[in-house]
């Protein structure tokens, strides 16, 4: 389903709203992420199909909610001491605000 946003087409990919796809699209992401071996590929694969979905649906928050999970993907899977994670925090926190108030302004 296709839905006309000013001259922006926005995919909906059979939900009745683009954010509900978007919603979707972000929950099934952490399942591609973290293949071993040599199905490792799938995984890859899987990550940019979906990505590509996720941004001809034109969710900003979808994009936001990506970021969010790649990074906390990539902070519990590198294995680093809370100490580390804790002098990255304020950082993160921080870029995260900036996005959310990107978001709420765009």
């Amino acid at each position: 389903m296709d839905f006309v946003v000013g001259d922006v087409v926005r995919q909906g990919f059979g939900f009745a709203n683009a954010n509900h796809a978007a919603a979707a699209i972000c929950a099934l992401f952490p399942f591609c992420w973290g293949w071993r071996g040599g199905w490792r590929w799938v995984g890859l694969v899987s990550s940019i199909v979906l990505f590509i979905m996720l941004v001809m649906t034109y969710s900003r928050t979808g994009v936001v909610v990506f970021a969010v999970e790649a990074t906390l993907f990539g902070w519990i899977m590198s294995g680093e001491s809370r100490r580390a994670h804790s002098v990255r925090l304020p950082i993160w926190g921080f870029i995260l605000t900036v996005c959310l108030v990107s978001v709420a302004v765009w």
